[in-house]
């Protein structure tokens, strides 16, 4: 009875213990601890990496999604390799945005298979994915608008459990003369670079960005473009999705064209670009 007047104290420590260590919960804690496959290191930022195997980074096979009535995924096989840099295209509603949420783990496949280094995507929970390396950008950038460039590229890169130089990252993406500013006072092109500072900052093995190239300039266009490139020199598999085809055509060396939720085509850019297919699909042209 002595103790009744703390027990709220003891409640708060338990649900802050939680957050910090268990934050999908102890069913998911435990599982996660009982068969994810151990992180695979990564380098540091603006570190060569050479992969020791050339087994792929990811690899998606036969993943159907359907919402309802609505077959988001139909089937769908794609990998990508270390240092790889894949531009995912389609038009609207063909799955795009559907296939990075299932791989990053924020939505589940109704059947199929994805691995990413040993780590089964498809039963995973999205804290065990990111802290894997697997990371995600989204088409608006969502950052903490009171905090600093600084502060928010360290806070991330310690909720992955990554010791990172913050300075490096700032660098690699041209981030040094606003790193003090706060990320509220930012215009969108900067915004758009900090974010993936931000996913770069838990020295990923695999970077999800979707649509980085919507509402910059040609030439924040090229900035990105550069820091893409930069990193998948140093051994990062992108996917990015775009429907900017001039950002796309010069950066991905493969591309991959949903419709329908149907991989309907897959290989090098002029290859996919020619496709009859993929005009009548994603340029509403009809083959006569």
């Amino acid at each position: 009875r002595g103790l009744d007047e703390y027990y709220l104290v003891a409640v708060g420590a338990l649900l802050l213990a939680m957050v910090v260590f268990a934050p999908d919960g102890l069913a998911a804690f435990i599982g996660t601890r009982a068969t994810s496959a151990p992180m695979r290191e990564s380098a540091p930022i603006g570190a060569a990496v050479f992969p020791i195997d050339t087994a792929p980074v990811l690899t998606v096979e036969h993943v159907s999604k359907r919402y309802g009535g609505i077959q988001a995924l139909d089937a769908v096989d794609l990998s990508i390799g270390a240092g790889e840099i894949i531009g995912l295209i389609g038009p609207n509603g063909a799955g795009k945005t559907t296939l990075a949420n299932i791989v990053s783990g924020l939505d589940r496949a109704d059947v199929g298979t994805l691995r990413a280094s040993g780590l089964d995507l498809a039963t995973a929970t999205p804290t065990a994915i990111a802290r894997h390396g697997v990371a995600r950008t989204f088409q608006t950038p969502q950052l903490p608008d009171q905090l600093s460039v600084r502060a928010t590229i360290k806070i991330a890169a310690a909720n992955i459990g990554r010791v990172v130089d913050t300075n490096a990252v700032i660098a690699a993406c041209g981030l040094a003369d606003i790193a003090d500013a706060a990320c509220g006072s930012l215009p969108h092109g900067m915004r758009r670079r900090v974010e993936i500072a931000r996913a770069l900052a838990g020295r990923p093995m695999l970077m999800l960005i979707d649509e980085p190239a919507a509402g910059l300039a040609p030439q924040e266009q090229l900035d990105v473009a550069a820091i893409l490139q930069s990193q998948a020199a140093r051994g990062l598999a992108i996917l990015v999705i775009d429907h900017n085809l001039e950002f796309l055509k010069p950066l991905a060396a493969r591309l991959a064209c949903l419709d329908g939720g149907r991989l309907i085509a897959e290989g090098p850019t002029a290859e996919v670009l020619a496709a009859s297919a993929v005009q009548d699909a994603y340029f509403g042209l009809v083959t006569p």
